[in-house]
C-alpha cells in the first residue's frame, strides 16, 4: 500500500492521484479514437466531463440517502473528498443518464459514442485497480496461498493485483481491436467489453473481502454483474443478428 506520497511538505494522495491520471488517459484516447467512429473530439470532451461531474454527484447522493447518519454530526462532509463516502452505483446510474440525455440533445449515435469511449473505460479500470491497490481498498479473503500479500493484520487474496492483472490484459486487447471494429457492427465492441468486465468482477469478487452483501450472502456487485452481462451478450446477439438479417 501507498495511500499517501511524501515529498518534502507535500503530502499527495496516491489513490486520487492514480484515478486522476486514468479520467485523463480515458479522455485523451476518446478523443483520439472518436474520429474512427465519426464523432466530434469535442462533443465526446463534453460528454465525458458531465458524466463525471454527474457520477460525482450521484454517488454523493446515494451514498447520503443510503447512510444519513454519516453526516449528521458533520453536514460539510457533503462536500468532502474521501471516496470512501461515495456509492459507485448511484454515481453510474447517473451519470449514464446524464450521458444519455447529452447524446440525444447533441444528436450522438449511441452504439458508435459507446464504441469510442471504450478504450478509455477500459484504461479507467485498469487504473481504478492501482488506486485501489495504493490505498488498501478491495481486499481480499485471508489465503494461506503463497502468493497472499499481508493486509489489515492477514495475509490475503491479492484482488487488487488480479484486478489489474485482468484489466491491464482487456484494455492491451480492446486497444488491439478498436481500429478493426471502428467500422463494422457497431456497439458489439462496447457490449465485449462490458461483457468481459462483468465476468472480471464475477471472478474478483469471489475472493473479496469487503464487499457489500445482501441478504447475508448475495454480493451486490456479483448480482449488478450477472444481469450487465445477461444484458451485454443478448445486445451481441441482436445486433449480429440484425446484421445477418440485411445482408
Amino acid at each position: 500500500m501507498l495511500p499517501v506520497l511524501n515529498l518534502g511538505p507535500l503530502a499527495l494522495p496516491v489513490p486520487a492521484l492514480v484515478f486522476l491520471v486514468g479520467i485523463w488517459l480515458s479522455i485523451y484516447l476518446a478523443e483520439k479514437f472518436s474520429p474512427r467512429f465519426g464523432l466530434s473530439p469535442s462533443k465526446i470532451s463534453s460528454l465525458i466531463f458531465l458524466m463525471l461531474v454527474s457520477a460525482t454527484i450521484g454517488a454523493r447522493l446515494s451514498y447520503l440517502i443510503r447512510f444519513p447518519e454519516s453526516f449528521l454530526q458533520r453536514p460539510v462532509d457533503i462536500f468532502s473528498t474521501n471516496p470512501r463516502l461515495l456509492d459507485p452505483l448511484g454515481g453510474i446510474a447517473l451519470a449514464v443518464i446524464t450521458g444519455l440525455f447529452y447524446a440525444y440533445r447533441r444528436s450522438l449515435p449511441l452504439w458508435q459514442t459507446s464504441d469510442a469511449l471504450t478504450p478509455g473505460l477500459a484504461a479507467l479500470a485498469t487504473c481504478l485497480g492501482i488506486s485501489h491497490l495504493a490505498s488498501g481498498d478491495a481486499f481480499g479473503k485471508p489465503t494461506d496461498l503463497p502468493w497472499g500479500i499481508y493486509l489489515w493484520g492477514e495475509h490475503r487474496h491479492p484482488t487488487q493485483i488480479y484486478e489489474i492483472i485482468l484489466f491491464g490484459a482487456l484494455f492491451v486487447f480492446i486497444l488491439a481491436i478498436t481500429k478493426a471494429w471502428a467500422t463494422t457492427k457497431p456497439g458489439v465492441l462496447f457490449l465485449s467489453f462490458l461483457a468481459s468486465s462483468s465476468c472480471i468482477y464475477l471472478f474478483i469478487e469471489a475472493f473479496r473481502d469487503d464487499s457489500l452483501l445482501l441478504h447475508g450472502s448475495l454480493r451486490s456487485i456479483q448480482l449488478v454483474a450477472w444481469l450487465v452481462l445477461a444484458l451485454s451478450l443478448w445486445g451481441i446477439r441482436k445486433i449480429s443478428w440484425n446484421e445477418l438479417v440485411q445482408s
